[in-house]
């Protein structure tokens, strides 16, 4: 390409238009295209290899050749068209170079509009954000408002069960001491059935009522008894705070068990008593050890003799 620029120039030294002093020839464009097409350092070397073989003597200058020609005011041009192509060819790469530029900055500029245009949707995505965030806010804060309010109840509510809890511990405490009284009660009175079963055999000519009355006393002892157990284990069971009802309940029960018991106890010593003894129709004589008591008193038999 440096060989093809320079036999241009050499070629368009001789296509002139004829000026006074100094014609003006096709060699300003061959250069000017040289620095163009080549770039800068290579227009500049295809130039200065013209000008090497004009000097050298071959007659490629506008006016002949030699080492004279340096003489000429005309080879000033020669040395401008070396400068020329150089800034021409420089000026082409500077030129691209702002041409890539631009095409970037066209480029960024297209995609900061576009990050722009996202910046501009996710600022409206935030806005919206920062509403919801707002109410949000608001409802997080009226929540916090009634859990406060809820924990206050709460720690009432617990101060409450706190004291019913004391007060059915307190009540389970006196029903635990009213059964064991109870069952100490009852058993006293088992204890006082074998006694009374005991003295109701001792009678030599005891009647059976009074034996199947004893039998049944016991029997309605045990029951008594096996009824105090189970209402102890119920009061137990019955610890959730009705104290009034249990106590109640149980002093009942021991008013009805101890008016029985002190009724058998008066019918004991009404059968006991020396008072309530009769006259055996036996034949028994005065001097005999010994009575005989009934229960239920009945009409006196009559003899054959005595119809």
């Amino acid at each position: 390409m440096c060989a093809l620029f320079t036999a241009l120039i050499a070629v368009g030294a001789f296509i002139k238009v004829p000026v006074p002093v100094v014609p003006f020839s096709l060699q300003f464009l061959f250069t000017m295209l040289a620095g163009l097409i080549m770039g800068g350092r290579l227009g500049a070397v295809s130039v200065g290899l013209y000008a090497v073989l004009g000097l050298v003597g071959l007659p490629i200058f506008a006016e002949g050749g030699g080492i004279w020609y340096v003489m000429k005011p005309s080879f000033g041009y020669i040395i401008g068209f070396a400068l020329g192509s150089l800034v021409t060819g420089l000026m082409v790469e500077k030129l691209e170079k702002l041409t890539k530029g631009a095409a970037t900055l066209t480029e960024a500029s297209e995609e900061l509009n576009a990050g722009y245009k996202k910046a501009s949707k996710s600022s409206d995505k935030l806005v919206k954000g920062a509403t919801k965030l707002q109410s949000y806010n608001k409802d997080l804060t009226s929540g916090a408002d009634k859990l406060t309010k809820s924990g206050k109840t709460l720690k009432k509510g617990a101060n409450d069960l706190d004291k019913a809890s004391k007060q059915v511990s307190a009540g389970t405490s006196k029903v635990g001491s009213a059964t064991s009284q109870l069952t100490s009660g009852a058993s006293t009175l088992s204890a006082n059935s074998s006694t009374l079963r005991s003295g109701a055999g001792q009678p030599a000519s005891g009647t059976q009522q009074l034996v199947s009355g004893a039998g049944t006393l016991s029997s309605g002892s045990k029951q008594v008894k096996d009824g105090i157990s189970d209402l102890a284990d119920g009061a137990k069971k019955l610890a959730d705070g009705t104290k009034e009802f249990d106590e109640d309940g149980i002093q009942k029960i021991k008013e009805v068990v101890d008016d029985d018991l002190q009724d058998v106890l008066d019918r004991l010593d009404a059968l006991c008593s020396d008072k309530n003894t009769y006259t055996s129709f036996s034949g028994k004589t005065d001097d005999m050890d010994g009575n005989v008591k009934f229960v239920i008193e009945t009409a006196a038999i009559e003899s054959d003799d005595d119809k």
